[in-house]
């Protein structure tokens, strides 16, 4: 094949061009050749290359084995030779023949090997010593535009890290493209390819690793539904990687689908081709894994098993506490943990405020089966799960202040960890109450409620509970009594009375045979159950019991679960429209903000619209709660966000906008089943929402209502969130204009529109006015030219000129 054939073919608009041909050849994923046609899910990585290639002398792709990094680069030259981007060809070397370079072997000898390559994929003779091959080279390189592209350097890369940079000296228009596992960390710009994303909602377009899969089976006449939930479990257990894919479609044909899931089940690893031409390294997973140990240095190797421990993301900080516990100084944990990622055996997704780590599925899988030497799995094993029991417990003592975000945020991400953890410690007798605890503790935090899982929660510390009544029969301690309490709450705080009160009175029982102290969470569920009767007379007297509860927790209970028993004494006065209930919600409110607990706060702001609301105050409720709703949608929240928009709509239907109230009630039951709650099973708020409802439905009729309702049910969290804002911002626009109506003359300006105005004077534009007063710009906008009108100022600076006047003659 010689290097610069050419051959016709033709443009868009059916016009013929010269192109120069690809010479060379590579071997495509997983041994077998790379098909034609698009690449799927890799439309913007190829966009990207394209334009890096245009941009940059070196550009090196990579990736964990497997991930389709020689897919991508066949990809990647096609184009580049189809748009001539390279007037003298692109040449493909294929480096996966050659020996892997071993520690004995010198750069130069293993960059002679990849010269070598490089000579025979360009035709040229390779029969003199590397001095003259070297000048074959350099004649030929000189004054030609070409892509050289360098497949599978890792077990290579001394050698071409040597060569590279040598080429680029000549005096040619050259670029290079490599495609490695490892870095070559020798100043080639890197473009990661990932695995191909396996998630997506339901009814939703299949994301890209199910759409590859379904398209493989097609072609071997394979009929698979994109929706199918054993077709979504078999790209899970896939984990987005295209040759797990590729070598899943072949098994598919013997097995059938829930065979190989089960077989995937047992052993993630299992997956072998069926081909016999595959290269080597690609015929299984297992032999992806067995390519990159092949590599490692012993550190390296236990690291990967150590690392392999974590179930989700963690951090650089995780691992160095996980490696602590082991005998690994910080330091060294920091290097290794970076080795791994320089060999795509980790991945980094930087953040926000720290970057996260994680570990592909197939290499976690294969770094489970890894023991290093003095340290074995079951070490492992526990020193990973005091890592989270440790991580509960500082958080269940120091959440609620400055920091609680982050410590919600970091509970919530590391759940799968955490329920590692528990499954450790409840798998023996002797440390099943150390993973009581812990479940104990991750709920105190309310981290199930911050991230919508409330449900979790209540299994975990029941899982726990089962586990020290199979392992201890018969003993009881004082933590049971409190794991019992606090079950009893979170099946209360989901509408399961029933099986709330049961596990209650539970809690009451072992008391009576513990002994000691009443619980403060005892106290605080027996107040709770008292409120949530369905009894509207008897719910009334639970007030004094659950200010108990605050007392209580304020004596003997963790830091901060008074705040949460605050909480619901609070609301229970709303609620019940008690003497000083706004005046309480205020002052708790304040209490909150002062700590600087921002998520209790706005709890505290939803507590406070809530009394403001069956005070009959819509207007002030909304102008609390609409700032609330707006951090808690930032949070990403999920709890706050329903009971948010709840008393929205409340607020709404009182106020007179029954049809988007009605379409908020119905955003709000999907919300409410997407986080496992039956609002049946709470009282007070059927009471409060049947209120509104009358009003709807004299307004609607009941098939408007139906209708309506539908239609919100369709909604998701942000056009739910959405539409709770626009009405809570009508809401508190009608509140005010009817208090300025009752105040002043249609010519003064409306207490919006003077802050509007204030904020105008000291130069903010409509953007900022509107963050700063939770409004859309259109608003700002309207209440900028409502003021200006009856001010007579034309203008912004006439505005200002013409307050100044009216201020200084008593007219404002």
């Amino acid at each position: 094949m010689t290097h610069t054939q050419e051959h016709e073919t033709q443009e868009n608009d059916g016009r013929p061009f010269r192109a120069p041909y690809v010479s060379g050849q590579i071997e495509g994923l997983g041994g077998i050749r790379a098909q034609p046609g698009p690449l799927v899910g890799r439309e913007e990585l190829i966009e990207r290359g394209l334009n890096l290639l245009g941009q940059r002398s070196w550009l090196s792709l990579t990736g964990q084995g497997g991930v389709g990094k020689t897919r991508l680069a066949l990809e990647l030259a096609q184009r580049a030779a189809r748009a001539s981007l390279f007037a003298d060809g692109v040449v493909l070397v294929g480096l996966a023949s050659l020996a892997a370079a071993g520690p004995d072997d010198s750069v130069e000898r293993v960059r002679s090997h990849v010269l070598s390559e490089v000579l025979k994929a360009l035709g040229l003779p390779d029969n003199t010593d590397a001095r003259g091959a070297e000048c074959k080279l350099r004649e030929w390189l000189i004054d030609r535009e070409v892509l050289l592209v360098l497949d599978n350097c890792e077990h290579v890369a001394t050698g071409v890290r040597a060569l590279v940079p040598e080429l680029l000296t000549y005096r040619s228009k050259l670029r290079v493209l490599t495609t490695s596992r490892d870095r070559l960390e020798h100043g080639e710009r890197v473009l990661r390819v990932p695995p191909l994303p396996y998630r997506g909602a339901q009814g939703q377009e299949a994301p890209p690793a199910v759409s590859l899969l379904v398209d493989l089976a097609a072609n071997r006449d394979l009929v698979l539904d994109p929706q199918d939930p054993d077709v979504l479990e078999l790209s899970r257990l896939l984990g987005g990687l295209p040759l797990a894919i590729v070598l899943a479609v072949a098994n598919l044909e013997g097995r059938g689908i829930r065979p190989l899931i089960k077989r995937l089940h047992e052993d993630p690893l299992a997956l072998r081709d069926t081909l016999v031409h595959s290269a080597p390294q690609h015929r299984s997973l297992r032999a992806v894994m067995d390519w990159s140990l092949k590599r490692l240095t012993d550190d390296e190797r236990a690291m990967w098993s150590i690392a392999a421990e974590f179930r989700g993301h963690f951090t650089i900080e995780d691992a160095e506490k996980l490696g602590a516990r082991l005998g690994f100084d910080q330091d060294t944990v920091a290097v290794l943990v970076g080795r791994l990622l320089h060999r795509s055996l980790l991945e980094s997704q930087p953040g926000s405020d720290r970057t996260r780590l994680l570990m592909p599925y197939t290499v976690r899988a294969y770094g489970l089966g890894l023991e290093p030497e003095g340290i074995t799995r079951d070490r492992i094993k526990a020193a990973h799960a005091g890592l989270y029991a440790h991580q509960a417990a500082q958080a269940a003592a120091s959440w609620y202040g400055p920091d609680e975000r982050r410590i919600l945020r970091e509970l919530q991400e590391s759940r799968a960890d955490a329920r590692a953890a528990l499954t450790h410690y409840l798998s023996d007798a002797e440390t099943v109450h150390e993973g009581l605890r812990l479940a104990i503790n991750r709920s105190k935090v309310r981290v199930g409620i911050f991230g919508g899982q409330l449900r979790q929660d209540r299994q975990e510390v029941g899982d726990a509970l089962a586990a020290i009544a199979r392992h201890r029969p018969g003993e009881h301690t004082a933590l049971e009594v409190e794991a019992h309490a606090l079950g009893a709450f979170l099946e209360l705080c989901l509408g399961q009375r029933a099986e709330g009160v049961r596990q209650l009175g539970r809690a009451h029982d072992l008391h009576a045979v513990v002994g000691g102290e009443v619980p403060p969470w005892l106290t605080l569920a027996d107040g709770f159950a008292q409120w949530l009767s369905p009894d509207a007379a008897h719910a009334r007297t639970a007030a004094e019991a659950l200010d108990e509860a605050v007392l209580a927790a304020r004596e003997h209970g963790s830091p901060g679960d008074h705040v949460l028993a605050r909480m619901f004494s609070v609301l229970a006065a709303g609620f019940d429209r008690s003497r000083g209930a706004v005046e309480q919600a205020q002052v708790y409110l304040a209490q909150t903000e002062e700590a600087g607990s921002e998520w209790a706060a706005c709890w505290a702001g939803i507590a406070l619209a809530i009394a403001e609301h069956q005070d009959g105050r819509p207007g002030r409720a909304a102008k609390v709660l609409r700032p609330v709703l707006a951090v808690l949608h930032d949070m990403n929240e999920m709890w706050g966000r329903v009971w948010a928009a709840w008393i929205t709509a409340c607020a709404a239907a009182e106020s007179g906008h029954v049809a988007d109230a009605v379409r908020l009630f119905g955003a709000v039951s999907t919300m409410l089943r997407s986080i496992g709650v039956d609002l049946d099973g709470l009282p007070p708020w059927v009471r409060t929402q049947q209120a509104a409802k009358v009003r709807c439905l004299a307004e609607l009729g009941t098939q408007g209502l139906h209708q309506l309702r539908a239609e919100g049910e369709h909604l998701d969290i942000d056009q739910a969130v959405n539409l709770a804002l626009r009405l809570l911002e009508k809401i508190e626009d009608d509140a005010e204009a009817d208090t300025d109506a009752d105040l002043a003359t249609t010519e003064k300006l409306t207490r919006r529109e003077l802050e509007v105005t204030l904020l105008i004077i000291d130069g903010l534009t409509d953007a900022q006015i509107a963050e700063r007063l939770f409004l859309s710009i259109r608003t700002v906008e309207n209440h900028g030219a409502k003021a200006r009108a009856k001010l007579g100022a034309p203008n912004r600076t006439a505005l200002a000129a013409r307050y100044a006047e009216m201020i200084e003659k008593g007219e404002l």
